[in-house]
């Protein structure tokens, strides 16, 4: 909707101005400063006379501008909430960023730590060797850590039982070769 022209027209400026200089020099702040004027100037009842056809114009022109200042306050508007939304998603993209270094320094730290926990639990691994090869021989981890002990073969398991029973037997009871005292001796 447009506004009905209200103002007042300064028709003695008007009619001093150089139209021709302020459109061969590009004059854009002498435009800008009959904006106002032609836009919203009332000519109905003006002290000049005018042609009805030239007036129907400037009637018409008067429409135009209005329709090209609304305009330009709408892109106004428009360019700063872009620009606002612009800065906001700046910040929101730099905020992501700088999280993503955390994430990946963080899993850079993790790597680390997890190589060195690998390097120990080898290291372990071989120290259990040298004192036990069949337990160390069970023994294995996960990619992620987890210890890994596989039982023993039940028959593995009965036999060593059968041995330690046979063994504990002979040094309680000397055998027929076996004096008491060499018995003794080996208990002690």
């Amino acid at each position: 909707r447009f506004d009905k022209p209200s103002a007042e027209i300064d028709w003695n400026r008007l009619h001093r101005a150089n139209v021709d200089a302020i459109r061969d020099n590009g004059d854009i702040q002498q435009v800008q400063s009959f904006i106002a004027t032609v836009a919203m100037g009332k000519i109905d009842g003006a002290p000049i006379n005018i042609d009805p056809s030239s007036l129907r114009a400037f009637k018409l022109m008067q429409l135009q501008l209005q329709y090209l200042l609304f305009s330009h306050q709408v892109l106004r508007d428009k360019t700063f909430a872009t620009e606002k939304r612009l800065r906001q998603s700046q910040k929101c993209e730099e905020t992501a960023r700088s999280k993503a270094r955390v994430r990946k320094e963080s899993v850079q730290m993790m790597l680390a730590e997890a190589q060195t926990q690998e390097q120990v639990m080898e290291t372990y691994h071989t120290l259990l060797e040298g004192e036990d090869k069949e337990l160390a021989s069970r023994i294995s981890w996960t990619i992620d850590g987890k210890l890994i002990v596989q039982k023993a073969r039940v028959e593995e398991t009965l036999e060593d039982l059968k041995l330690l029973r046979w063994s504990q037997t002979r040094e309680h009871y000397p055998t027929d070769s076996e004096s008491e005292e060499e018995v003794s001796i080996r208990s002690s």
